[in-house]
């Protein structure tokens, strides 16, 4: 076995190099560590950008690529009764009072 001087100079000898291969060791951790959180941050925006591309497209029965305003100026009601002649009969009174429709 060793003895205690032997073991001094063992430890001597080995500490620089087990020094050198820590702190290797270390730097490498510290790369890869430092490469997946940019990754990770360049990455991000651009997986969530299309989740929610393939969510919007994934909704039955919504159409949003339909949209409109009423132009100001024309202001009118619809007016639905159940005592018109059949039920999908539709009176529209304008706001000068003017009525087309089923009225």
């Amino acid at each position: 076995m060793f003895g205690d001087s032997d073991w001094e100079k063992f430890l001597a000898e080995r500490g620089p190099l087990l020094e050198i291969v820590q702190s290797g060791a270390i730097r490498i951790a510290l790369l890869f560590g430092s490469t997946a959180i940019a990754i990770a941050l360049l990455l991000a925006p651009v997986l969530d950008r299309e989740t929610r591309v393939a969510g919007v497209n994934a909704l039955p029965g919504i159409d949003r690529m339909v949209t409109g305003t009423v132009p100001t100026g024309k202001i009118y009601t619809l007016h639905r009764s159940i005592l018109q002649d059949t039920p999908s009969s539709v009176c529209v009174i304008h706001f000068n009072g003017v009525r087309t429709g089923d009225c």
